[in-house]
């Protein structure tokens, strides 16, 4: 018997990753049901990690995933201070998590797709069903405006050669147009400015799906309503292009052609040239037909004709172009946006770092009466030691030494009273006891007078969570007045 594989597509990889960050699971008690919570009990098994939720559980109503970013690694990579290629294994998330600052939570998060910005003077693609990933010319454009629109058909010449863009598509119409130089665009969605200043870089822009009950849902921004309007309107079945494979030969005048197949209202016809057919255009922007779930071109016989040509059409996706820019676009990637600022309250040090983790569910520290996961906004991951006689020297990425007991660690931030503190492979991880210690080459002496794991300021347990990225990077030096603006960019 042969073996059959299913397999899901990136968009489907990333859409679930998506679902999941904020995916609610509900614990029943004895005499609860599904029901009591808004929920079909036929629903129960969609929640994640529980299991058949019949008889007794302990509750809390209400729980979610939790994405938190951080911030880690004080100390220098190597003489130069040259990051090296990052990694997932499990020896590298541990020794990101030896030094991690802090972490904050992530609640703002969006599919992403490679930004590519319109220019006069390039050459666009135009949306192809046949097209796999993406292809080299660019088939969807961010305008200066924010605007994002979708390429349908390209400019060609007479010799069907294709054209360079050199009038910026403008509007924002729920209907395909074309331009005065043989592009035919059409319009998905702007970017405004919130999405902008959270998930608008350099080489990504953000891109989503508006669930709204209508397009006058009150909670919607003028954007998002904008792009209701656009998802409401998309044709389902279109013919969007027509693609030649071959243009044939013999050919002394242009033949009809047919859109054949399970819908209706897609017309178009050729061009010819020295006997080939150079390019098949439709009658208009607005004659692509819809209802379209199969179809064919027909391309009329002709007497004279040496080699018949073959054409194919081009099907919009489900729903029709416009109803879902992720899949529109294939996005298969998903930017996380969080902003640290300062000290957080006091939970991340005034240090510099050299990389950036993305880290879901990390648990308490684990000395917590309570060990559980983690639900606050921002948490401390350093540990700490309450020290006496400090003659406030220890300065940040000193090493401290206890001669008592050989313990050694790496600073993070100091002041007269608390030490904050790592352990790496190189430091090791003897525990440190009531004794003296000193710094190199801040020269610190002082001696600690709390230590151990009730006095530690730790709320989270660094050592926990799923590491879900690690990014490195050169230095960033950090100061009470800067926001960190961190990206991170997950791709399926």
């Amino acid at each position: 018997m042969a073996a059959v594989i299913s397999t899901i597509t990136k968009f489907q990889q990333a859409e679930k990753l998506f679902n999941d960050v904020g995916q609610q699971y509900v614990v029943l008690n004895d005499s609860a049901t599904a029901s009591n919570f808004g929920l079909a009990d036929s629903a129960q098994q969609n929640f994640k990690g529980l299991g058949n939720l019949t008889g007794p559980h302990v509750v809390k109503k209400h729980e979610f995933n939790r994405v938190y970013a951080g911030i880690a690694r004080s100390e220098d990579w190597n003489a130069n201070d040259s990051a090296p290629a990052p990694g997932l294994n499990p020896r590298t998330v541990r020794t990101a998590q030896y030094t991690l600052q802090g972490l904050k939570q992530v609640n703002d998060y969006k599919f992403v797709v490679p930004r590519y910005n319109w220019t006069s003077g390039a050459t666009y693609s135009a949306y192809d069903d046949n097209q796999t990933g993406y292809p080299s010319n660019a088939y969807y454009v961010l305008t200066d405006e924010n605007n994002v629109y979708i390429c349908l058909q390209r400019a060609k010449n007479a010799s069907g050669t294709a054209q360079p863009s050199t009038i910026k598509p403008s509007g924002v119409a729920t209907s395909a147009f074309s331009t005065a130089d043989g592009y035919v665009w059409k319009f998905l969605y702007s970017i405004d400015a919130t999405n902008a200043n959270k998930y608008l870089a350099s080489n990504y822009m953000p891109v989503e799906k508006v669930v709204a009950d209508s397009a006058n849902d009150p909670v919607l921004s003028a954007a998002q309503t904008q792009q209701v309007g656009v998802q409401n309107a998309a044709v389902d079945g279109a013919i969007l292009n027509i693609e030649l494979d071959s243009g044939g030969a013999g050919y002394v005048n242009a033949p009809a052609i047919t859109v054949v197949g399970n819908g209706s209202g897609a017309t178009a016809h050729a061009y010819v040239s020295g006997g080939v057919i150079k390019k098949i255009a439709f009658d208009s922007a607005s004659f692509f037909g819809s209802g379209y779930t199969y179809a064919s071109i027909t391309i009329a016989d002709s007497s004279g004709v040496t080699k018949p040509a073959v054409a194919r059409p081009v099907i919009g996706p489900s729903g029709g172009i416009g109803a879902d820019p992720r899949q529109d676009l294939k996005s298969s990637s998903i930017m996380f946006n969080t902003q640290p600022a300062g000290v957080e309250g006091g939970e991340f040090p005034l240090n510099d770092f050299r990389q950036v983790l993305l880290v879901k569910n990390p648990l308490n520290w684990k000395y917590d009466s309570a060990r559980d996961y983690y639900t606050g906004s921002v948490g401390s991951t350093l540990r700490r030691l309450t020290v006496t006689g400090s003659n406030d020297q220890f300065d940040n990425d000193d090493t401290i030494t206890q001669s008592a007991t050989g313990a050694k660690a790496l600073v993070d931030s100091a002041d007269a009273t608390y030490i904050y503190y790592h352990q790496n492979e190189t430091t090791g991880f003897t525990a440190f006891d009531s004794s003296a210690i000193t710094s190199s080459p801040g020269g610190g002496s002082a001696t600690v007078i709390q230590l151990g794991d009730s006095a530690d300021a730790t709320e989270i347990d660094r050592m926990t969570g799923d590491v879900l990225y690690i990014d490195n990077r050169a230095a960033v030096a950090r100061s009470a007045a800067q926001t960190e603006d961190l990206k991170i960019v997950i791709t399926i």
